[in-house]
């Protein structure tokens, strides 16, 4: 295998990368990491960890961060990982018909009535679901937060959003939004993912990882932070816009979830609290599975940078990737070729670009984030992962954090050294 590492001066710069992020206030204490399947190439991390406290210390490699949708790479390794043990297959819809017939009841809201008050119209759901389809976003399922339907249908009925802690199943048995297999929509699939994870093996989600990929890898990563992980915790902040774009720190009572309080029902889309460097240490294992050392098979990580969109030039291939792109159009690490020449494609763990990037990634890289703006790819061609994060929490678009990241990765690019193997 070929030697790969940074020059001294790409390191120096990535330093100052950071740290005029950090002074600008335009981020909040930005942590980057460069690592190849066995190596950390370079850490960094500078700001205070809790905004406007300085004298509570600045954030370093201990540093806990919400991962949220993060999660959903680890759900996805933990399905391959029972694929892998024959529990069920990608392409099967007798998993879900077996694990999850509460999913299959549900029908699917296609609008509203012009009555006063208005009434959800409803039609049953035709097309059969694989866990394929629940890992790449296209079994028919939405957000709340990204759908007005779903939103309006939870009002109107008292329904909990999934992501309270005793929301239970209420909160996942909604209506879908499309026939599974006709739409990509970023949605609740990953987290139906999870609860078919935890009724295949009689755990909970987090038993399951830790069991299977934390404790294997020596991670800290969990649903539940300890006492201590939360006097690491880095303060969330967000940008009100009524506040000519500056952050504050994230408003009223927040707390990480604990072990006292158990969650009704773990979403495997979103939760996972821990440092950026476990992580990247479970990234790391990733891209180690390509050559039998990690945590999946050859075959299951082969499925992890393949479409699993319909193919190009059909209906509903077209229609997914248009789905597809109108997403990425808010995300740091989409650029304009992508988007303008059917750049980008979805496989069971997370968004692929299928054409290089303007700031370094090769075709074929796989890349997702958290709403809390902590984006990582994998790119198997250069061998290299990245992870460039904050804790800006919202979903909605942060322009500061996208140029933080495409510098960041202009810059790791810019700065590797290949040599030959000895």
């Amino acid at each position: 295998m070929p030697r790969i590492s940074l020059t001294p001066e790409s390191r120096r710069a990535l330093d100052t990368l950071l740290e005029t992020a950090a002074a600008s206030r335009d981020v909040n204490a930005p942590t980057a990491i460069v690592a190849t399947a066995d190596e950390i190439l370079y850490f960094g991390a500078k700001g205070e960890r809790v905004y406007g406290k300085p004298e509570l210390g600045e954030v370093n490699d201990e540093t806990v961060l919400q991962l949220f949708s993060c999660t959903k790479l680890i759900t996805a390794v933990a399905v391959l990982q029972l694929v892998d043990s024959r529990v069920f297959s990608l392409d099967d819809p007798a998993a879900v018909h077996k694990y999850l017939p509460d999913l299959l009841s549900l029908p699917i809201l296609v609008k509203w009535t012009k009555d006063d008050p208005p009434k959800p119209v409803l039609v049953p759901r035709r097309n059969p679901i694989t866990v394929r389809q629940l890992l790449s976003h296209t079994a028919g399922l939405g957000y709340p937060f990204f759908s007005p339907h779903l939103q309006r249908y939870l009002s109107v009925n008292n329904i909990p959003n999934f992501m309270e802690p005793d929301s239970g199943m209420d909160g996942f048995n909604i209506p879908l939004i499309a026939q599974p297999g006709t739409r990509w929509a970023y949605s609740l699939s990953v987290d139906w993912a999870g609860i078919l994870v935890e009724r295949a093996t009689g755990q909970t989600l987090n038993e399951y990882f830790k069991q299977n990929i934390f404790d294997p890898l020596g991670l800290k990563l969990s649903f539940y932070a300890t006492p201590e992980q939360k006097e690491l915790w880095q303060a969330p902040t967000y940008r009100p816009r009524n506040l000519n774009g500056k952050l504050v720190v994230f408003p009223g009572r927040h707390d990480l979830p604990s072990h006292d309080k158990p969650i009704a029902q773990l979403a495997g889309g979103s939760g996972i609290v821990g440092t950026a460097k476990d992580y990247v240490r479970f990234l790391q294992a990733v891209l180690r599975s390509r050559d039998g050392r990690g945590i999946i098979s050859r075959a299951s990580y082969a499925e992890l940078f393949k479409s699993s969109l319909p193919a190009f030039g059909t209906p509903e291939g077209e229609q997914m990737r248009n789905d597809l792109r109108m997403v990425c159009s808010f995300l740091s690490f989409v650029d304009d070729a992508m988007l303008e020449d059917n750049g980008l494609d979805h496989s069971v763990g997370f968004v692929i670009n299928t054409s290089d990037s303007a700031w370094g990634r090769k075709a074929g890289s796989g890349t997702w984030g958290g709403a809390a703006k902590t984006d990582y790819w994998i790119d198997p061609t250069s061998g290299i992962i990245g992870f460039c994060g904050v804790q800006i929490n919202t979903v909605l678009p942060d322009l500061p954090f996208h140029a933080l990241h495409q510098k960041f990765e202009r810059a790791v690019y810019d700065g590797l050294q290949v040599k030959a193997a000895l």
